[in-house]
């Protein structure tokens, strides 16, 4: 267990152990007296006991009772067993190495009803590349409750490669123990590796066995916090599919939202917000996590889980005592993908519902909310996202005078990516703008409603805003429609306000950020000091020191479910610099190493389209250096942020294709 978990586990028990003295000092003795109400609570999962740490520290309770010679049961840092890869973890984070034939046991307890155990297996193969030869003698994991089997897997998964492109989707596996029969006892957890007598073939070399985590969870009562100025609620709203460069608020001609500006003009107003990737999965993941696409892993082409050892600004949230929802349209951003973490129940599904009511929604739950009481809630609506066709007026604000000849509302852009409709004219081009824009402002006129809602029921002075988007969509800037295939612009340009108690009115920052640092910054303003590996929070100190100064602002997507008709996918990183260099670049990975092989140059500063990619030999030396440095950026951080990727397996979803066809990203929409 890291440092830090170990003082939130510390901090965690503190606080359970006040409310229990709590408790039972209300019913000491003396004159009778009505009992105070009790006060609101949420429950809390924490990390109660770590066996690992137990077996290192000499624990009394723990007994090995097999272990081979040449490798006796001992903790020992992860990095000393596999030195072929970076581990994503602390280099000291410890496991216990266990070649079969081996066991240990350990009293535990007693325990609290609820809890339970946390075990992952860990398999070192000499031979990932080869599923024949990745363990030519499997071993089996077992853990014994009390002598009765309650989980096993055999290490024959080191064999299934298919999609498992990082090393740990194939080497490790978790196992999830319920405990609640050892509820108010004690209970002994048995642990043992076996081949069950599998000779290992002459010649062979068997994978190395290993548990990489073995902790107990259990859950607490926390008290809820008081929300104050000091102290406020917190609400996260992202616009899916909201470009910048389609709002009044960053200088389009249109006025497509009016009650944005005037919110702005309350808070801070970012200029240059970069959204982390050109669609959803990716591009939320990271803005709830606050690390990169391949960091989390979340990139879309298969891989859409968010996978539970990934540590989400909710989640932290959640562990000091606040109270979260979530109300969610997109349906990929749902509990199937697991981006319900942190939210628990509170996670409410609403597919393709308008922004009013998502609002609607929102405001039951905060009617609901104990009085005075701290909570968060995160709001990602689907206006503007295709098909664009805004609920009442907004559908014809900027659309009239244009008769439809085709059927406009089931307009999706995959069907002009896969060539299933014909290509539009200039008319039909701008029709869709049109409508585009109408949404952007029946948007901004939910937003208003939104915002008086909140006064009206007094929330506004103890609650910061934050308004974002995932991404922004293109309208045929670079002769396209839609998103997710690009990193121009467009594409990444998204809207970012935060407004409410501490922030400074009327404030505007230019330099480029990330929205990604939304989760540091969430952390911070719940008292909570960021993690290790997320994007620098957008307010307090500055930023740590491990991030060099002006280092750029990267973005990622893989192309393989939204490229062009023919075209092949691309694995696509841009950086941008504070001085509007920009670069984009296709990055191949082989042995370890980026190589960035076809780069576009642009200067956002004379050509903020970026229709004109500059020519290198055109450049100072100066310039042409910056640039280099640049391209040298992309390939380093893609090879960096690749291996910080967290030991747990990311899911392999081969129908994700199919998925986004029934949810309306391509063929006929669901609404």
């Amino acid at each position: 267990m890291s440092p830090c978990s170990s003082r939130r586990m510390q901090r965690l028990a503190r606080g359970a152990r006040l409310l229990l003295l709590t408790s039972a000092a209300a019913s000491g003795c003396g004159p009778e007296r009505p009992p105070p109400p009790a006060a609101p609570t949420v429950t809390v999962e924490i990390p109660a006991f770590d066996i690992v740490a137990a077996l290192k520290n000499g624990d009394p309770k723990l007994h090995v009772l097999r272990e081979e010679r040449d490798m006796p049961v001992q903790a020992v840092p992860a990095a000393s067993l596999d030195r072929a890869t970076t581990l994503a973890s602390d280099a000291d984070d410890l496991v216990i190495a266990a070649r079969a034939e081996s066991a240990f046991e350990i009293e535990v307890g007693p325990l609290t009803k609820g809890s339970h155990l946390r075990a992952k297996t860990m398999v070192y193969s000499q031979f990932r590349s080869d599923p024949e030869q990745a363990d030519p003698a499997p071993a089996t994991f077992r853990i014994l409750v009390d002598g009765v089997e309650r989980a096993s897997i055999g290490s024959e998964y080191v064999r299934k490669l298919k999609g498992h492109e990082h090393p740990y989707d194939q080497l490790m596996r978790t196992l999830d123990v319920p405990l609640d029969e050892a509820a108010g006892r004690t209970a002994v957890l048995r642990f043992e590796t076996t081949r069950a007598g599998v000779p290992v073939p002459e010649g062979a070399v068997p994978a190395e066995t290993a548990w990489w985590e073995l902790t107990i969870l259990q859950p607490v009562e926390v008290e809820r916090p008081l929300a104050s100025a000091a102290r406020p609620n917190l609400l996260v709203l992202v616009v899916d599919t909201l470009a910048a460069k389609r709002m009044s608020l960053y200088g389009y001609a249109r006025d497509t939202t009016p009650n944005l500006q005037a919110f702005a003009a309350q808070g801070t107003l970012y200029t240059t917000a970069v959204a982390p990737s050109s669609w959803t999965l990716p591009a939320t993941a990271s803005m709830l996590t606050g690390l990169p696409p391949n960091t989390h892993g979340v990139l879309g082409d298969t891989r859409s889980y968010l996978m539970d050892g990934l540590r989400t600004w909710p989640e932290l949230l959640h562990e000091e005592g606040l109270e979260g929802a979530a109300f969610v349209a997109n349906p990929l951003i749902a509990e199937a993908n697991n981006f319900q973490q942190g939210f628990g129940s509170l996670w409410n599904q609403a597919n393709e519902a308008p922004a009013s009511e998502l609002n609607e929604r929102l405001l039951a739950w905060l009617d609901g909310q104990p009085p005075s009481r701290r909570w968060f809630a995160y709001v990602h609506y689907m206006d503007p996202h295709a098909p664009y066709g805004a609920p009442g007026d907004e559908r014809g604000r900027f659309a009239s005078g244009y008769t439809e000849r085709r059927d406009f509302a089931g307009l999706l852009p995959g069907l002009l990516q896969e060539a299933k409709i014909e290509p539009f004219d200039a008319r039909a081009q701008q029709h869709v703008i049109d409508l585009y824009d109408g949404e952007v402002a029946y948007f901004d006129r939910c937003f208003g409603e939104l915002l008086s809602e909140l006064d009206r029921r007094g929330l506004r002075d103890k609650t910061i805003v934050v308004l974002t988007a995932d991404h922004g969509e293109e309208l045929f800037e670079h002769g396209r429609l839609g998103h997710g295939y690009s990193l121009y612009d467009e594409l990444l340009w998204v809207p970012l306000v935060c407004a409410g108690p501490g922030i400074k009115a009327g404030e505007r920052k230019d330099a480029p950020v990330s929205t990604a640092s939304i989760a540091a910054t969430m952390a911070r303003w719940g008292g909570i000091e960021p993690l290790e590996g997320m994007e620098p929070p957008l307010v307090g100190p500055a930023p740590r020191p491990e991030r060099p100064a002006g280092d750029p602002i990267f973005s990622a997507v893989r192309t393989s479910l939204f490229a062009p008709k023919d075209s092949p996918p691309r694995n696509l990183v841009s950086a941008r610099d504070a001085h509007g260099r920009k670069a984009i670049a296709e990055v191949e990975e082989a042995d370890g190493q980026c190589h960035a092989t076809v780069v576009e140059l642009y200067s956002l500063a004379s050509d903020p389209g970026e229709h004109a990619p500059l020519d290198p030999a055109t450049l100072t030396e100066e310039e042409r250096a910056a640039y280099e440095r640049l391209v040298r950026r992309i390939e380093e951080w893609a090879c960096e942020t690749a291996r910080q990727r967290l030991p747990e397996p990311q899911p392999y979803n081969e129908h994700i294709r199919e998925e986004l066809q029934q949810n309306g990203y391509f063929g006929r929409p669901s609404r």
